[in-house]
């Protein structure tokens, strides 16, 4: 009998819980369920107390969900901050390429991955909002008529329709007058077309152009023979990043709050494999989350255990042979 009470006071808390939780986060009896793996039916007839089944089953199944949950919050409150932007001798350069194009420049910022780009053109945005757009350059946004599209979203003009001549004039008509700089992120997508099209605008406008990507988007401007686009090329003034400073990796930990030593060499190691500082971050947030799970400070024990579950080559961290 005992153990038929408590089975029941168990079932009744889940119950109790679920109407709460519903009423709290406004959830209908069709999304909770599909949330929880049961048939629509099967769970409301169990909210209402009128379900003829295995009442117990399905009260696990929200203990389970409860138990998600619980975890998905404990993870909210270990999640360490990650820093959007910080100021580091790399970054403080690609700032001043960017104000450099804002004046009516074209220029092409080509670095290794990692090394701070999107964060750089992300922060110089928050300084000019009202005269930087910045578009993301996907591999199915890299030919002439897709980039036209997602350039208008972000002046401000979605769903726009027509020949790609007609949204380019309509591009051109939203940038002139205006002291804008247009920034193209993962520009090495970009087509040969989209490309000459964007320096077409620059020279009916004189507005501002940032292409930003990995170091084959130099390739792309300065290709000879057949791909030859000298009238692009003569115009963009290309800077590149081919690795990052040991100042870069010491205001990441600066950021971070890593002030050991140990750390620091550790990290800049880590900086010198592919991915650099946002390798660094990776490596970072990981130990941090395991660190707080288990109540302790991040250590470099930590920043050990987390370069080996990212399967980073320790030959090369630690300088061995």
């Amino acid at each position: 009998m005992t153990n038929d009470l408590k089975l029941e006071s168990f079932i009744s808390q889940q119950r109790d819980w679920l109407r709460e939780h519903m009423a709290a986060n406004g959830l209908s009896w069709p999304i909770i369920a599909k949330r929880l793996g049961i048939a629509h039916g099967t769970l409301s007839a169990f909210g209402v107390e009128k379900y003829q089944g295995r009442n117990d089953k399905i009260a696990e199944k929200i203990k389970e969900y409860r138990d998600f949950l619980d975890d998905q919050a404990d993870l909210d409150i270990v999640h360490p901050e990650v820093p959007d932007y910080f100021d580091t001798p790399t970054s403080r350069s690609y700032v001043h390429q960017l104000r450099w194009a804002h004046r009516g420049k074209m220029v092409a910022i080509a670095g290794i991955p990692g090394c701070g780009k999107t964060q750089a053109i992300e922060f110089y945005r928050q300084m000019n909002p009202s005269s930087v757009v910045i578009v993301k350059i996907l591999p199915s946004r890299a030919g002439l008529a897709n980039m036209l599209l997602e350039l208008l979203k972000a002046l401000g003009k979605r769903d726009e329709v027509g020949s790609p001549q007609r949204l380019s004039s309509l591009v051109v008509d939203l940038i002139s007058d205006r002291n804008m700089l247009l920034i193209f992120d993962e520009a090495h997508e970009l087509s040969d077309k989209a490309f000459e099209e964007i320096r077409g605008w620059h020279d009916l406008t004189n507005v501002g152009v940032a292409f930003v990507g990995e170091p084959r988007l130099v390739q792309k401007i300065r290709a000879t023979g057949r791909a030859a686009k000298p009238a692009l090329s003569r115009r963009v003034t290309i800077f590149e990043t081919h690795k990052v400073k040991p100042e870069d990796v010491e205001a990441l930990c600066m950021a971070w709050g890593v002030d050991s030593t140990e750390e620091i060499q550790l990290l800049k190691q880590v900086a010198r494999l592919d991915g650099a500082l946002g390798e660094c971050t990776q490596v970072l947030e990981l130990a941090s989350v395991v660190a707080a799970g288990r109540d302790e400070q991040r250590s470099l024990n930590h920043v050990l255990a987390a370069c080996r579950q990212r399967g980073l080559d320790f030959r090369n961290i630690r300088g061995e042979d």
